[in-house]
């Protein structure tokens, strides 16, 4: 199968990679993050298959689209600045919750 490459990243990783069955697999997972950057998404399966891959690779999923959409990059970095605060304040929540049901327990045996 002939993948069109289209990002220089993308091309210097398959320059280094052997022609491994595993290594195709790898190359094929990215071809796909690359067309999804590129060409968008086209339907629910696909999106559902763009962000497992996207969350497999998320480093080169954030170096291809650096090169390839600037825009779309900005936005990703927004995003994931995004889920690391949502992410801290629901930590804290359970760490509060956490210390909460402690104090009720010991209240209720007398601690």
């Amino acid at each position: 199968m002939a993948y069109k490459i289209r990002s220089k990243y993308l091309k210097g990783r398959v320059k280094k990679l052997k022609w491994t069955q595993d290594n195709r697999s790898y190359v094929r997972k990215l071809v796909l993050l690359e067309n999804a950057i590129v060409d968008g998404v086209t339907g629910w399966s696909h999106a559902v298959q763009i962000h497992h891959l996207r969350s497999s690779y998320p480093k080169e999923y954030a170096t291809m689209l650096k090169e390839l959409d600037r825009e779309g990059h900005k936005e990703h970095l927004k995003e994931q600045a995004k889920d690391v605060k949502e992410r801290r304040k629901a930590e804290r929540w359970c760490e509060e919750e956490d210390r909460r049901e402690e104090r009720e327990e010991r209240g209720w045996w007398g601690r």
